[in-house]
C-alpha cells in the first residue's frame, strides 16, 4: 500500500552550505499510495508534458527520477503518517460520520463562513460561551476531521487526503478536484476513496515501516564501511544512532496510539451549525 523507492546515494544532492549530508537527506527518493487501482501522489501525464515544455523554453530541464511522482525524502511520508495515525485510527462515531461529507465541505469553503450570526448567538445562549467568531466555530465542528487529512503541504499541489476509521473499517479519501494548473488536473487521482479492514491497514503500515527502516539500515551500514563523497561532510556516529532510534521507535509497533476526541463536543457545534437561521 505505501511505497517508495531511494534515490541512489551518489545521486543525492548535499545540503549546505557547507555541502554535508545528514539522515534525513539520505532518505532521499520518491513514494506513493496504492490505494485499489488508484495511486495517490501520481501526477497526470498531462501536467507533467506541460512542466516538461515550459522548463525547455526556459532552457531548463525537469529531474525524472521520481516520476510520475513526487521526488521528496521518504521520511517524510513516515512523519506525516505518525502525524495522522492517532487520529485515523479513533473510530469516528456513526452520528458523527454520517456528517462528514457536510463538513468536508464546510472545510474546503472558501470565502464566506458556512456559520451564520445567528448561530454563534444562539450557542453562546445555550451554552453560557460564545466563540470570538465563527471561524473559532468552524474549526470546533471541524477540526476531527482536519485531524484526519495527511499533512502534505510540502508537496506542489498539495493532495488532500483524509484516512478515518469507522468500527473495524479504514478508509482513505482524497479530493483533488480544485487542483488544477493551467487548467489542467494536476493529480491521477482526483476524487475517491478506498476501504480496507483496520488489521489489513495496520499490517500495510508495519509492512511500509520494516521495508523503510531495513532499506535505510542498509545504507547506513554501507555509508560507514566506505563513504566515497569526501568533499560532502558525513557524521557516521549521528547516522547510526539515528538508525538505532528508528529501529526502537518503528519496528515494534505492535500497538498504536489513539486520539480522544470529545465527540460530545463536536456534537453540540455540528448540530448548531447544521441548523438553518430560523431553526437557531
Amino acid at each position: 500500500m505505501f511505497q517508495f523507492r531511494l534515490r541512489p546515494v551518489d545521486e543525492i544532492e548535499p545540503w549546505g552550505p557547507p555541502p554535508s549530508l545528514h539522515y534525513f537527506g539520505l532518505t532521499d527518493g520518491c513514494y506513493w499510495i496504492q490505494v485499489g487501482r488508484d495511486e495517490l501522489f501520481r501526477y497526470t501525464p498531462e501536467v507533467l508534458a506541460c512542466w516538461k515544455a515550459e522548463a525547455a523554453e526556459q532552457g531548463k530541464t525537469l529531474e525524472t527520477f521520481g516520476e510520475p511522482y513526487d521526488a521528496y525524502q521518504v521520511m517524510r511520508l513516515e512523519a506525516d503518517l505518525a502525524d495522522v495515525l492517532p487520529h485515523a485510527l479513533e473510530p469516528v462515531p456513526p452520528d458523527i460520520a454520517a456528517h462528514i461529507d457536510t463538513v468536508h465541505e464546510w472545510r474546503r469553503t472558501t470565502g464566506a463562513s458556512p456559520v451564520p450570526e445567528a448561530v454563534l448567538r444562539a450557542f453562546a445562549a445555550k451554552d453560557g460561551r460564545g466563540f470570538s467568531d465563527a471561524e473559532e466555530m468552524l474549526f470546533a465542528a471541524t477540526g476531527w476531521w482536519g485531524d484526519r487529512q495527511m499533512p502534505v503541504m510540502h508537496l506542489r499541489f498539495s493532495p488532500v487526503i483524509h484516512i478515518w476509521s469507522q468500527g473495524e473499517e479504514v478508509e482513505v479519501r482524497w479530493d483533488n478536484r480544485s487542483h488544477r494548473y493551467k487548467g489542467l488536473p494536476v493529480w491521477t487521482a482526483e476524487f475517491g476513496a478506498y476501504k480496507l479492514p483496520r488489521a489489513a491497514f495496520l499490517e500495510a503500515v508495519r509492512d511500509f515501516r520494516q521495508r523503510f527502516v531495513e532499506q535505510m539500515g542498509e545504507r547506513v551500514q554501507s555509508i560507514c564501511r566506505n563513504w566515497t563523497r569526501p568533499n560532502i561532510a558525513i557524521d557516521r556516529d549521528q547516522l547510526r544512532q539515528e538508525q538505532d532510534e528508528m529501529e526502537r521507535t518503528l519496528l515494534p509497533s505492535s500497538s498504536f496510539a489513539t486520539a480522544e476526541t470529545d465527540w460530545d463536543a463536536v456534537r453540540r457545534v455540528v448540530k448548531r451549525i447544521s441548523e438553518d437561521d430560523t431553526g437557531a
